[in-house]
């Protein structure tokens, strides 16, 4: 999903097999293109945690209570 993952991995059509083959072999062969990928969804990933959530959940209870 785009809005989740934002700028932290790849997207494909996925009826792009070549595509998708390619992006596997610079993700296999690029070390710098990895690390990036890799750091980016280790600093996304820490956007997200159960507290925000429920956080979130809580707010959009409060309108409809």
């Amino acid at each position: 999903v785009p809005e989740v993952m934002g700028d932290a991995g790849i997207l494909l059509d996925p009826d792009d097999l070549k595509g998708f083959a390619q992006q596997m072999e610079q993700i296999y062969r690029d070390d710098s293109f990895r690390q990036a990928l890799c750091d980016r969804s280790r600093a996304r990933a820490s956007q997200f945690s159960w507290q925000r959530t429920g956080q979130a959940t809580a707010q959009v209870l409060e309108r409809f209570v």
